[in-house]
């Protein structure tokens, strides 16, 4: 959401964007007690993300580019095969047009 505010400051259009899985989780099971992407796949994907390096504020020099590369185009993929997976779920709950 802040990308949303954000870009538009820039001169820039993020396009493209067709749900947000975070409160599709919760409108298709409010009760979770994490809303996380990584617990989202396992639960409605079964599949396990690698976290992505987490930024310590030092440069890393192409130590780990790859890894990290591979992890965060997995956490991209998720993300569009969530929104799949909560188009047939919110449905199914009624709430698909919310």
């Amino acid at each position: 959401k802040n990308v949303m505010r954000v870009l538009p400051e820039h001169g820039w259009r993020l396009e493209g964007v067709t749900m947000d899985t975070a409160l599709a989780a919760y409108l298709v099971k409010p009760g979770r007690r994490s809303f996380a992407l990584d617990a989202l796949a396992v639960e409605y994907l079964g599949r396990e993300l690698a976290p992505a390096a987490a930024s310590d504020g030092q440069l890393a020099f192409g130590a780990d580019d790859r890894a990290e590369q591979d992890a965060l185009m997995a956490q991209a993929r998720a993300v569009l095969d969530l929104g799949d997976a909560f188009t047939t779920r919110l449905e199914e709950v009624g709430a698909a047009e919310l």
